[in-house]
């Protein structure tokens, strides 16, 4: 089987920027609510958010796109290298500059302005700040009657708006299959998940499922590893007694409190079951521990499946807080979620992942029909390819 990237429509257009950690990053910034500035520009007396950053990088490099030769725009998508020089000091037509120079696939060139730097570079063209524009119209005239090549001053400010590994799946619907993730899987997907729980170097994970499905690896392992945070395996079988007397000890211990349990409804279930049959016939002193000990946690997630609506229940009065749910799938990651800190979304029921912009990070669209409801993903967690096709085809 092919790759998935070659047998479909290049994933490209004005909103769509790099699949790289430094853009993922950048666009889960501007997904913060409520939002954070990230450029306090003091000579122009302006500050922008994320969100205004991207927007007005996505602008820039529409603009640049627009100015290039046609030579040029089929050496970028070679992936040739291209240079693209910039005039202007630090301040946000900089930062804006240097992130659409980044975000076309070009290597950015900051010079003062002097045509000796563009030649070295070859430089197609020339972002200019507003101060440094007739500088720069001076400088494109010089070099295009020294060297006859095209060379273009295109201005930062008028482009800007004024308004503002493989992962095997469960094998429910057939045969497990081996879903071939890029190499940002393990990076900016895992980040997009950190940040979307606001994990921290603070949090303590307790990881009792297996590392070779979805959620073991993709959710319990890479976004809480790269966050920080220590994470305590327990491998083997699911084991409610040990995991019960496991988070007494960190309720009991605030050095070995517990942050963050994920489990599936079968564990849930498991623990409950041990619950009503063997700990609430203990003394109150000794079954207010292991109380105390369920509600030690930030949040408990549950994925897979829904959680029957009585265990949900059980869990909300046991932890005073919902046990978050998610639903997704292997191919394409858990497109359902709530964050933390919302407690208006609907009990068993999640909210569309709405907290980025859509047209900068995922399309999802939903087409229904009289015998069946389809929803449409598209998103850079999507896999690549299954290794099950290639195996049937060698074997």
């Amino acid at each position: 089987m092919d790759d998935r990237c070659c047998t479909v429509p290049k994933h490209a257009g004005y909103s769509v920027l790099p699949n790289t950690p430094l853009f993922g990053r950048l666009l889960r910034y501007a997904s913060r609510i409520p939002a954070r500035i990230a450029v306090d520009d003091v000579c122009a007396n302006l500050q922008r958010t994320h969100l205004d950053l991207l927007s007005d990088v996505l602008a820039l490099r529409h603009t640049v796109l627009d100015t290039l030769d046609r030579a040029i725009c089929h050496a970028l998508e070679r992936k040739d290298e291209v240079y693209i020089a910039i005039v202007a000091a630090g301040g946000y037509e900089y930062t804006v500059a240097i992130l659409a120079i980044l975000a076309l696939g070009a290597a950015a060139v900051p010079v003062e302005g002097a045509s000796y730097f563009i030649e070295k570079s070859q430089a197609a063209l020339v972002l200019s700040s507003s101060v440094d524009m007739s500088k720069c119209l001076d400088l494109e005239r010089r070099v295009v009657a020294t060297s006859g090549r095209s060379f273009r001053a295109v201005p930062i400010r008028h482009s800007i708006p004024a308004s503002a590994l493989v992962i095997f799946t469960s094998g429910t619907t057939g045969p497990p299959k081996g879903a071939v993730m890029q190499r940002s899987y393990t990076f900016n997907c895992a980040l997009e998940i950190a940040d979307y729980y606001q994990l921290t170097g603070d949090d303590v994970l307790l990881h009792v499922l297996p590392v070779h499905h979805v959620t073991g690896v993709g959710i319990n392992f890479f976004p809480f590893l790269i966050s920080g945070s220590r994470i305590e395996f327990r491998s083997g079988g699911f084991d409610e007694i040990w995991t019960w007397e496991q988070w007494k000890q960190g309720g009991l211990d605030p050095r070995r409190r517990l942050t963050f349990f994920l489990g599936v409804p079968t564990i849930y279930m498991r623990l409950r079951r041990y619950y009503q049959r063997t700990l609430s016939k203990l003394p109150a002193g000794d079954l207010a521990e292991y109380i105390a000990s369920a509600k030690q946690f930030r949040a408990c997630l549950c994925g897979t499946s829904a959680l029957p609506r009585p265990l949900d229940d059980f869990w909300s009065d046991l932890m005073d807080k919902r046990i978050f749910q998610r639903y997704g799938a292997t191919e394409f990651g858990a497109i359902f979620r709530v964050r933390l800190d919302d407690r208006d979304a609907p009990e068993g029921m999640m909210r569309m992942d709405t907290s980025k912009p859509m047209t900068l990070r995922e399309k999802i669209g939903f087409t229904t029909s009289s015998l069946a409801e389809h929803l449409w993903i598209s998103s850079n967690r999507e896999a690549t390819k299954f290794l099950l096709w290639i195996l049937s085809e060698n074997c």
